[in-house]
């Protein structure tokens, strides 16, 4: 993740998985962060649900510019009104 200062910042997730390296724990389901993933959800180890969004490409030469700016500001109000 990046912050709008250019930095990386890490998620809380890196940590955990940083955690379980340190510790000596290497199959791919020792450092999984996903515990289960069941239709369109993915569950957490830290117990966090998340949903999976599918979407399709766009081929935004095809659109004029009002249309492009559209479609930004559609995709930025899904992704507002998702977060916590």
């Amino acid at each position: 993740m990046v912050n709008h200062n250019n930095k990386i910042v890490k998620e809380e997730f890196d940590y955990e998985v940083e955690t379980l390296i340190k510790k000596g724990k290497s199959t791919i389901q020792d450092i999984s962060i996903i515990e289960g993933i069941y239709k369109d959800y993915v569950l957490l180890k830290s117990g966090y649900l998340t949903s999976i969004l599918q979407v399709s490409g766009i081929n935004l030469d095809l659109l004029a510019e009002y249309e492009q700016n559209r479609l930004f500001e559609d995709y930025r109000f899904i992704l507002n009104e998702s977060s916590p």
